[in-house]
This record gives C-alpha cells, structure tokens and sequence, in this order.
C-alpha cells in the first residue's frame, strides 16, 4: 500500500512538472526541466524526468521509467538535489531519492519466483548537464546512481536488492 502511495505521488508530480506553466526565454534564469532518457527510446521504454529549480542550487523533482517492450520493471521516483556550484538544473548535481519499484517475473524463469513484487526503494544519483543553444534552453545530462529496495525481498522475489541506474537524457529548461 505504501509503495502504491509512493510510486502514484512520483507520477503525479512527474505529470504536475510537465504541464507548469512555460516560461519565456527572456524572462530570466530557468524554472524547471523536462527530459527523456534517450536510451529508453530507442527500446521504447520511455524515461521521464522533471525537475523544478527552487532556489539556484536546489531542485527537486520526479522521474518514471515505463517500460512497453518485453516488460521488467516499472518505477517511479522522487527526488532533492543540490547543485554545489549554484547552476541548477546544469552542471555537477547530487540527489537523494525515494520510490518505488514493481519487478515482474522475466519470461522463463522459474515458476517459484512470483509474478511481480512491488517496494520502496532509497537511492542516491549524480547528474552532469550541460546547456545548449543561443538562449541555453536545452540541456543534455548524464546521470548515474544506485537504489536499495525496502522490505522483503525473499528468494521468491523477481526484485533486486539493488538497481543501478544509468540516463542519458535529453531535455528542455524552461
């Protein structure tokens, strides 16, 4: 129940971020970004990440990562991160995260391994962006992490302990 909660609020917000009101490019630094992982596009297993800037060195933000292909995993996740050079949403950045992740049982496998299994998860990334075009409203970000799932996660669980996460993604600031 909880790990539902977690991964509808971490949509909620993602879908929230996407449709915030746009902002000119001339009217001063960026408010937020929206990005898609690349990668995940050219599987058809789309990744969306939004971000909103809260201060210059602080953003805080959401990503989903849905797969439609040959499906494994599905999640969702919350995230603080702080830029230590004051250049949100580009540059260097760190992030807590909190989640929640639904694992499914791939094709072949044994049959005592469940169907699917679902739990909050904790993690921690590193994002590197740089920013692109006249007015710097494009960003392209390499991000990096690992998260641990929560709770029980037995022998008969088609979840990791441990999930490490890698993007490249592709984004607008606004």
């Amino acid at each position: 129940m909880l790990t539902s909660r977690i991964l509808s609020l971490a949509l909620t917000t993602v879908l929230t971020l996407c449709v915030l009101p746009v902002r000119a490019a001339e009217t001063g630094p960026p408010t937020g970004r929206l990005a898609v992982n690349v990668l995940g596009l050219a599987t058809a297993n789309p990744t969306l990440d939004a971000e909103w800037i809260v201060s210059d060195g602080f953003g805080i933000g959401g990503t989903v990562w849905w797969e439609v292909r040959e499906v494994q995993d599905r999640w969702g996740q919350l995230r603080a991160a702080w830029y230590p050079f004051r250049t949100a949403p580009f540059k260097l950045g760190v992030a807590a995260t909190v989640g929640a992740h639904t694992a499914y049982r791939p094709d072949g496998d044994p049959l005592t391994i469940r169907e699917d299994a679902t739990a909050a998860t904790l993690g921690g990334l590193v994002q590197y962006g740089w920013s692109l075009g006249a007015e710097r409203r494009w960003t392209i970000e390499i991000v990096t992490g690992a998260k641990a799932t929560l709770g029980e996660n037995g022998d008969d669980s088609p979840l990791q302990k441990v999930y490490i996460e890698g993007r490249l993604n592709v984004g607008w600031v606004f």
